[in-house]
């Protein structure tokens, strides 16, 4: 029961939300695409948007971008910048935060709207999460309002009870 939002991240960020065990699809059936939030209006936008949106920023191919522009070798992946943030490699750390940085934006706007319970984050880019906890709900302490309460944040549970399709 109670409020959860579910953010997916890979190359985009899509989710869902739960209002007392019932998935909500909004009027359209559109609910939940949190990527499409717009952030960061001083950034360059992608795909010739105007303004980028939270998954042009926080998605696979922004995060391995930024991060081979930071210095990483140009076919760097996903598993070689986790594996990077595990060793303690200061330039993955660098992106890491840049990214939670933005991931806190879009996640203050969530619970600024939503005031979820809990909010889960899940897919391949999810895992960098792990490195970046602490600066992510510093931030989102700084920002919600005085009293406002903080969701329970991070990976999924081991069991749902279910999945949610359709």
């Amino acid at each position: 029961s109670g409020t959860v939002a579910f953010l997916l991240i890979e190359n985009g960020v899509g989710g869902g939300i739960v209002f007392d065990g019932h998935l909500f699809r909004g009027a359209g059936g559109f609910a939940g695409e949190f990527g499409q939030m717009l952030v960061c209006p001083d950034r360059t936008a992608a795909a010739g948007r105007r303004t980028p949106h939270l998954e042009c920023i926080i998605g696979k191919d922004a995060l391995l971008a930024a991060y081979k522009a930071a210095g990483a070798q140009s076919d760097a992946e996903l598993d070689d910048l986790l594996s990077a943030l595990r060793n303690g490699d200061l330039l993955a750390s660098g992106v890491a935060a840049d990214w939670a940085d933005h991931l806190a934006r879009g996640l203050i706007n969530l619970t600024n709207v939503l005031n979820p319970e809990r909010i889960i984050l899940g897919g391949s880019v999810a895992l960098v999460y792990a490195h970046v906890e602490t600066r992510v709900l510093a931030a989102m302490r700084k920002e919600l309002l005085e009293g406002f309460p903080l969701p329970r944040l991070g990976p999924p549970p081991l069991c749902l009870g279910g999945v949610a399709a359709g």
